[in-house]
């Protein structure tokens, strides 16, 4: 940053100091930062000096972005009422398992009678029950 008197500041000597005196030391960043034409030099004079460093992106420049698309960070899926929507891709990826399972987005309530009837005991007629009362929903199909 320019500034080797920061080396000896008492303000920033530890991690606790630097938290106490956060407000001056985002301050005294920002206004380096602020110093170069672009995100692009900082990161550069950043990496340079071997400082890990990665911009911050917009959720638009990430899923459109060759590294994220390239490592399938970004997936298109199925929504029956919303058509092909895009989410998150799995972020760990395994050699035992190279691709994605397959996935769509449940309606809402789609569920419901499987997990009130296999999981908690419930008979069918028990499950309409709720239906009737309004207790449950379940989007059309």
């Amino acid at each position: 940053m320019g500034k080797p008197e920061l080396t000896n500041d008492p303000r920033f000597a530890t991690g606790a100091d630097r938290g106490k005196n956060q407000k001056e030391l985002i301050a005294l960043i920002e206004t380096w930062l602020q110093s170069f034409p672009g995100d692009e030099a900082a990161l550069q004079v950043l990496e340079d000096h071997r400082i890990p460093s990665a911009p911050v992106m917009s959720i638009v420049d990430t899923i459109s972005h060759p590294y994220f698309k390239a490592r399938n960070m970004v997936r298109t899926v199925p929504d029956p009422i919303l058509g092909e929507v895009t989410i998150p891709g799995f972020p760990f990826k395994y050699s035992a398992f190279p691709e994605l399972p397959d996935i769509q987005a449940p309606l809402l309530g789609e569920h419901n009678a499987e997990v009130l009837t296999a999981q908690l005991g419930y008979t069918a007629e028990q499950v309409a029950a709720l239906h009737e009362k309004g207790i449950l929903f379940a989007e059309p199909k």
